[in-house]
């Protein structure tokens, strides 16, 4: 799933619903913020904990800190 995808399902779940729809830029910036926030604790070496129990899935971590460090650091480099 690339951030298009992310931004695109995201701004659809939220049209669904009864509250106030958000434009795609909007949300691409939410995304962003959200990823920029993950990538800042990992590069911390603190633990990422995802939960949704209403959807029956719970994942503790998100694999080896270490290597999804070196792949977010990686990332960063390759944009300069």
């Amino acid at each position: 799933m690339t951030k298009a995808d992310l931004v695109e399902n995201v701004t659809a779940r939220i049209a669904r619903t009864a509250g106030p729809t958000i434009s795609k830029k909007d949300c691409a910036r939410v995304v962003d913020a959200f990823l920029d926030a993950i990538k800042d604790a990992l590069a911390e070496q603190k633990n990422i904990e995802v939960r949704q129990s209403a959807y029956g899935f719970t994942r503790r971590g998100l694999g080896a800190p270490g290597a999804c460090v070196q792949a977010v650091q990686g990332a960063a480099h390759a944009r300069g």
